[in-house]
């Protein structure tokens, strides 16, 4: 009679596959392996398990990736065999792997060759288009940042030029509710269903430095004052009243609330949930200028302008200090959907560094025009795209 398990019998588990090479990739790992030296029945399915973490990935044969991973937190592998009769013992572990985002390849993107306009911001909204705004550089003509060209692109590398109902020094664009809005520094903004076709529209003129969109709610507020618009749709706007007057210079739609920053040095903002009721705060553990800020889905981040301190929240409402690795002047953070990355520079530095979660930072290199420390950069969903200090645009693909 055959001994259960033996390698002449049927009966029995396969023995453990032989453990092969882990790769990192973002967010995830492909692991390699060889077959059991022995089944008896035909294998069904092998299994790859992280540590720490246990998750899982399965396949009919080598490699397989494993998904769901932390990206830069360090992982190992071991691999079973299923059969028939069972499921073998772990392999050994694999070789120690690393997942995150690879910010090597850049491709550089002119969008008005030899004009002397710079992009100012990019935007990604619905239906997977960016949108890239461009504005006259000083002193051609002196004064005059007005511009009537935007452009699209569904992948970060073909524009497409988009004409606008005329020059304006256009603000940050938003996009909520299927429809796009830019503000400017009076009573006229725009609106599009796509980003290619514009409308001009009026409503109570704000110098429109703070804005944000987020839950199907557009929050347009002003360079000084409590005023604010308000609109569910970007077209029909209420005139709402923040809690506070103050020089309100940049705002961020996260952890369900819109957050409006103040440039005045101190630990003031405004929060609402809506854009109508607003609640004044002063929570921030420190006084500075705070002018910038971003979301990653699960933490807020805003930063003080001229210093390294920042400060990360949950909840909007509750801050921890915290010191970036850079020096001084943050000159913006924000959010690419893949990996969750904030993302933040100086202008004149090809370097900026990024976070998953707001606290651990890593260094990361910009092409080499990329002089403009990532200011107004926007990610798609695998995607993120920076204006360059020319006319151009720097966009990455992370896979």
């Amino acid at each position: 009679m055959p001994i259960l398990g033996a390698q002449g019998s049927t009966k029995g588990p396969a023995g453990a596959p032989t453990i092969g090479t882990a790769t990192a990739g973002n967010a995830s790992a492909s692991v390699t392996f060889s077959a059991p030296s022995f089944s008896k029945l035909p294998i069904t399915s092998y299994t790859v398990t992280s540590s720490p973490g246990s998750f899982t990935g399965t396949g009919a044969s080598s490699p397989i990736t494993v998904s769901g991973l932390t990206n830069d937190t360090s992982y190992t592998f071991t691999v079973r065999a299923t059969n028939a009769n069972g499921t073998s013992a772990a392999s050994s572990a694999s070789n120690s792997v690393s997942p995150g985002l690879s910010w090597s390849a850049w491709t550089l993107t002119e969008l008005d060759a030899g004009s002397g306009k710079n992009v100012s911001n990019v935007m990604y909204g619905g239906g997977g288009t960016f949108y890239a705004q461009m504005y006259n550089v000083p002193g051609s003509p002196a004064g005059n940042y007005g511009q009537a060209t935007g452009y699209t692109s569904t992948n970060g590398t073909s524009w497409t030029a988009r004409t606008l109902p005329s020059a304006q020094q256009y603000r940050n664009p938003l996009y909520t509710s299927s429809i796009w809005v830019i503000p400017t520094d009076g009573t006229y903004y725009i609106t599009s269903p796509d980003a290619a076709t514009w409308t001009a529209r009026t409503y109570t003129g704000r110098n429109a430095w703070n804005s944000c969109a987020g839950a199907g709610t557009f929050a347009v507020g002003g360079y000084g004052g409590n005023g604010c618009n308000t609109s569910t749709d970007g077209i029909n706007w209420t005139d709402r009243t923040m809690a506070d007057s103050s020089a309100w210079a940049a705002a961020v739609y996260g952890a369900g609330l819109h957050v409006h920053l103040t440039a005045s040095s101190g630990t003031l903002y405004n929060t609402s949930p809506d854009g109508i009721t607003w609640t004044s705060r002063s929570t921030f553990p420190v006084t500075g200028s705070w002018y910038n800020g971003g979301w990653n889905g699960s933490v807020l981040l805003v930063a003080s302008v001229g210093t390294s301190t920042y400060a990360t929240s949950t909840n909007g409402t509750s801050w921890t200090q915290r010191t970036l690795p850079i020096p001084s002047a943050p000159e913006a953070q924000v959010y690419s959907p893949t990996g969750g990355q904030f993302t933040i520079g100086t202008n004149g530095s090809t370097t900026v560094y990024s976070s998953p979660d707001g606290v651990t930072w890593t260094a990361r290199n910009l092409p080499s025009n990329t002089l403009g420390g990532m200011r107004a950069s926007m990610g798609g969903p695998n995607k993120m795209i920076t204006p360059t200090n020319y006319n151009s645009v720097a966009s990455i693909t992370f896979s």
